[in-house]
């Protein structure tokens, strides 16, 4: 039974057992295969999941189940299952690997499917026409086949092959295609693709095909050739590339991206981050190609950091960072101390640009440098409050105490401000809740009144004729009675 009809008959007919809760069934090893062995595999879970009952130690299904499959390398040497229920697989980013040169994943059409957290090594292939497919947070190596009427990409890496985006409602945020050939993806001549919020290096082609294309808030570098067949494409505006695309939107830019290598930078997915120099930095939108504010960026974290969101699947983070070293300078012929400040932009704990550089000379240093950070509420200062960083010497200076480890305000030689963005826009609401259960039955109502007297019946029909002898006719039974009474006194 469809699992929605199953879903909204509970409760209805009397007598109806209560309503059940879809169930987690969990993976908990690598082998395949339908083995009675008291563990839990891929494939016995999807046939749990199926048929709605236990496997082997996999938990019994329930309707629209969440798969979660443990990590560790699942080396398939055959497809699972088809699913025939709607269903989530759940794996651990970074951690659940599933290889196979083939189609792991099938389902029947018609189903909402989605996919999280799980890295692809092999092909891969869902065919779920006339249903809507999800995938989040996934890592691809190779092919990739997508089938449905509906299908939501974010936040995911694409590599060593090519997306089959056949579907006929495709859309991609928060993404890094790199590396792909022949091409990055394939639309088909019904495809709707719609494309925000990411980023395309080092690919042969970046949309070979037909169907229609609508790009916006992305970042091209390094690509062989941009579009290939008859598709159809429309910039929205806020894209970079390093080469003329023809999108031609006044807020599209042509330009060097300055990108540093392909690197994990938190997250499930690896991503490309920029220099301080980068056009991509706070020139983009936070808004989607359907209106729609993009509040995270493929990692997960928050637009946007600066001024603006800025273009592309990575939202820069601005690290401030503090380095210090001995120096000798014409300054400082006997020694000091340099203490640089700057901002890691690619997050490898390095600086990377916004330097400011300050010596301190030993002869001047009575007591030991010292750093303090403060939060700094909003004001001249900070307009949303950050952090105040004072910097300074322990040496009393000028009537405080020496060597007593605090920095005093006297003691302060210099202050830095690290400022908090301004508040992004609110995103969009949430989608409405599962209905409650039903409520308590009510108390029963008072008696009703009583009703009104019915009709007189209609008269009696005539008693017969008496066959009893001495007993005159038409006399009837009590007449006969009575007779007989005083026949006997």
């Amino acid at each position: 039974m469809n699992s929605l009809l199953r879903g909204g008959l509970c409760g209805i007919a009397i007598g109806v057992a209560p309503c059940a809760f879809a169930a987690t069934v969990t993976v908990n090893t690598t082998e395949q295969g339908v083995i009675s062995n008291g563990n839990c595999s891929l494939d016995e879970a999807v046939n749990a999941v199926n048929l709605d009952g236990s496997v082997d130690a996999c938990t019994a299904g329930n309707g629209a189940d969440t798969l979660v499959i443990q990590p560790g390398l699942y080396a398939r040497t055959s497809s699972l299952p088809v699913i025939e229920e709607d269903l989530i697989v759940v794996g651990t980013p970074g951690e659940t690997k599933i290889s196979f040169n083939g189609y792991v994943f099938r389902s029947v059409g018609g189903l909402q499917l989605k996919f999280e957290g799980i890295h692809f090594a092999g092909g891969y292939s869902e065919n779920n026409d006339g249903g809507s497919l999800h995938i989040a947070q996934c890592v691809f190596e190779n092919v990739v086949e997508i089938q449905a009427t509906t299908a939501l990409i974010e936040s995911s890496e694409f590599f060593g092959s090519r997306l089959e985006a056949t579907s006929l409602d495709f859309r991609i945020v928060n993404s890094t295609f790199h590396d792909q050939s022949p091409y990055a993806i394939s639309t088909g001549s019904q495809t709707d693709l719609a494309i925000t919020h990411s980023t395309f290096v080092n690919n042969a082609i970046v949309i070979s095909g037909d169907g229609d294309a609508a790009i916006r808030n992305s970042l091209f570098s390094s690509n062989s050739v941009p579009f290939s067949g008859p598709v159809s494409i429309e910039s929205l505006g806020y894209n970079l590339t390093d080469s003329d695309y023809n999108f031609g939107q006044p807020t599209d830019i042509i330009a060097d991206p300055q990108l540093f290598a392909l690197a994990n930078l938190g997250g499930a997915t690896r991503v490309y981050t920029v220099t301080e120099e980068s056009p991509a930095i706070d020139q983009g939108t936070c808004i989607d190609n359907e209106g729609m504010v993009v509040d995270e960026d493929q990692r997960g974290l928050a637009r946007f950091e600066g001024l603006a969101c800025d273009i592309g699947a990575l939202e820069i983070v601005h690290n401030v960072i503090a380095t210090y070293q001995d120096v000798i300078t014409l300054e400082c012929p006997m020694g000091g101390i340099e203490t640089t400040l700057g901002i890691d932009y690619d997050e490898d704990g390095d600086i990377d640009g916004g330097v400011e550089i300050e010596v301190t000379c030993l002869e001047d240093i009575v007591g030991d440098s010292l750093i303090d950070l403060s939060e700094e509420p909003p004001g001249a200062n900070c307009a949303e409050g950050g952090v105040r960083i004072d910097v300074g010497i322990d040496d009393g200076d000028p009537s405080g105490t020496p060597g007593n480890a605090i920095l005093e305000s006297g003691e302060i030689d210099e202050t830095f401000y690290v400022c908090n963005g301004e508040d992004g826009l609110d995103g969009q609401d949430g989608e409405d809740g599962l209905d409650g259960q039903d409520g308590l039955d009510g108390e029963d109502g008072a008696p009703g009144a009583n009703g009104e007297d019915g009709a007189d019946g209609a008269a009696g029909a005539d008693g017969g004729c008496s066959t009893v002898p001495g007993v005159p006719a038409g006399l009837g039974l009590l007449g006969m009675l009575a007779l007989r009474r005083r026949r006997s006194i």
